[in-house]
């Protein structure tokens, strides 16, 4: 009878946790181990799913996911790329049953044991900077400057600062933000600048964007305005230096820059793509206006309307952006780069693999989480001693980056990015349940 009930508290206390610790490490590790510890995440909710109680959120979200699986019956050769689909749709419900079973205590300590590792990123990062080669003796990318960090020939180490780091840079900096101090408001300066810093010098430029506005987005949940302010213009205004003395970094920038109204000259592209866009366009000199569209995300982009217009009901299926790319025709510079396997935008891509009505059911989920978010924003003085609106928080924060309707994104449905996203979208999710749940039961009890 005693096994039992250690077993019971062992099963309530721990495993949700170690979960938790899990998946938040496996960005680390590869798409393998990633899409095992999903497949953890879902047998733990099957096992534990007697004591679910599904609520109008999770009906949504679960009519979203059959809709996915019907739909791809009209494009029945995507079938099971839209049924591996709905394991981020129970990874959701998973994490919602993980999240009220686990302790202050150990979410704590979930910050601390994740810091430890974001530090070791963040090291690794500037000594590959510094080096030429991480702490492991992986060279840097010969990839204009592009940074890998522990990760060899993966891009991602600015991405997982960002969208996972986030989290716990949120916590110390907000802790040592909110004490009257000059020694802990140097600490919040230096992690500011540190975090921005070290996504900006890994040369992933929109995550970069993302995140300056996370850092702007912040001003919702510091009492400190006025210090906020000031260290983010310093954080700034270092990154900017940093910028104006890197070469790799400057032209990255400048050509970024440049995307949004290129020229036809060698400096944007190349030599045949210009001869090929004069001869079919019958142009015979440069002095033409272009615009975003004639670059590879444009492109992109254009390819994914022509797309949309072939299916706009229910979609192409998940996954087929890369099937039919090539055969779509677009009028555009960079019209032979069309092809990817996504069209690196959210809206699009959903808007062509899933059509509109599917796309509407994810637009009316997200717009209601929205709106329970920003009830709880507005009465944040009753939640924010409470260690889960610091989750509530940052997730928050990084679903509006991720989320941000013209920023080019990785692909939804793959498993590195689409869980990034939905590891931030199902933090979101749960939080406001559970400080919704836990403070109306306060209430109740007053």
């Amino acid at each position: 009878m005693q096994f039992i009930k250690s077993l019971d508290f062992y099963q309530k206390n721990r495993i949700p946790s170690l979960l938790l610790l899990l998946f938040f490490l496996s960005f680390g590790f590869g798409s393998s181990i990633i899409n095992s510890t999903l497949l953890i995440f879902i047998l733990y909710f099957f096992i534990n799913i007697k004591s679910v109680k599904f609520n109008y959120l999770d009906k949504i979200l679960i009519f979203f996911g059959i809709y996915i699986l019907l739909s791809s019956l009209l494009n029945f050769n995507y079938f099971l790329n839209s049924f591996l689909f709905l394991k981020f749709i129970l990874f959701t419900l998973s994490m919602k049953l993980i999240l009220s079973r686990i302790s202050e205590d150990q979410l704590k300590n979930l910050i601390k044991i994740c810091s430890l590792f974001l530090i070791f990123l963040v090291f690794d990062v500037f000594y590959q900077k510094l080096f030429g080669v991480d702490i492991f003796g992986y060279e840097m990318p010969n990839l204009g400057g592009r940074l890998s960090g522990p990760f060899q020939d993966k891009l991602i180490p600015g991405t997982l600062i960002l969208y996972l780091g986030f989290y716990f840079f949120l916590y110390f900096y907000l802790k040592f933000l909110s004490d009257n101090n000059f020694i802990k408001h140097f600490i919040s300066l230096t992690l500011l600048s540190l975090f921005t810093c070290s996504i900006l010098i890994t040369g992933e430029r929109m995550n970069f964007v993302s995140s300056l506005l996370s850092i702007f987005l912040i001003f919702m949940f510091v009492n400190e305005k006025k210090f906020h302010f000031l260290y983010s213009t310093i954080a700034l205004l270092i990154c900017f230096f940093i910028i104006i003395n890197d070469k790799n970094l400057y032209q990255r920038y400048e050509k970024f820059i440049s995307l949004l109204k290129p020229q036809l000259d060698e400096k944007s592209f190349h030599e045949d793509e210009i001869e090929v866009f004069k001869n079919e366009n019958n142009i015979k000199h440069s002095d033409i206006e272009l615009s975003f569209l004639d670059t590879t995300w444009g492109a992109h982009y254009l390819t994914a309307f022509e797309l949309i217009k072939k299916k706009p009901v229910f979609g192409n299926g998940i996954k087929s952006f890369r099937d039919l790319c090539g055969k779509q025709k677009i009028k555009s510079v960079r019209k032979q780069m069309r092809c990817s396997t996504h069209p690196h935008n959210i809206h699009l891509e959903l808007l062509s693999e899933i059509g509109l009505i599917g796309y509407s059911i994810f637009i009316i989920l997200t717009f209601i989480i929205m709106y329970e978010a920003i009830k709880i924003i507005i009465n944040k003085k009753r939640y924010s001693k409470d260690i889960i609106f610091l989750f509530f928080s940052a997730s928050f924060i990084l679903c509006i980056t991720l989320l941000f309707p013209i920023k080019s994104t990785g692909r939804f449905s793959s498993t590195f990015f689409g869980s990034i996203y939905w590891i931030n979208f199902s933090i979101l999710y749960s939080s406001i349940y559970f400080l919704k749940k836990k403070y109306s039961l306060n209430l109740e009890k007053k």
